[in-house]
């Protein structure tokens, strides 16, 4: 097997692991599985808190409609919270409620759990290397 094809199949088996284990974390609060974008969302506006629905849109690579949905989705379970006191014309600010901040922690809780758990897979000597090629992926990746 190609190295491209190890690399899919490894990067495959996490995926899958992540995305179970963030389903059970929303059950776990009571509500319905998020999607990735409602992830995305809840972090860049945890990050830029009064961001508008298109500068997370345009960070998020996805159309306005789309964002909107998200927004509107995700303020419909209370995690967000629109502001139109704050901007512009008919810019609506978005902040995260309590409940959004909350869950938001949680969440970047167990990620920090599956990276701790991911890097002691790992011999000691090469998580640094790891985490340093990992960094220079991420960094090619999102230009």
């Amino acid at each position: 097997m190609d190295q491209a094809r190890q690399l899919d199949v490894s990067i495959s088996a996490l995926m899958r692991v992540l995305t179970i284990d963030e389903r059970r974390l929303s059950s776990s609060l009571g509500s319905s599985p998020f999607n990735a974008l409602d992830l995305e969302t809840l972090s860049y506006i945890h990050r830029h808190a009064g961001a508008v629905a298109k500068d997370v849109a345009v960070y998020l690579s996805v159309s306005a409609t789309t964002m909107q949905s998200v927004v509107d989705r995700l303020h419909k379970r209370g995690l967000l919270q629109r502001n139109t006191a704050v901007l512009k014309g008919r810019a609506i600010a978005l902040t995260l409620t309590r409940e959004g901040g909350e869950f938001r922690q949680q969440l970047h809780a167990r990620n920090l759990k599956n990276c701790q758990d991911m890097l002691m897979c790992i011999d000691e000597n090469e998580r640094e290397r790891f985490i340093d090629n990992m960094r220079k992926i991420a960094a090619q990746l999102s230009l």
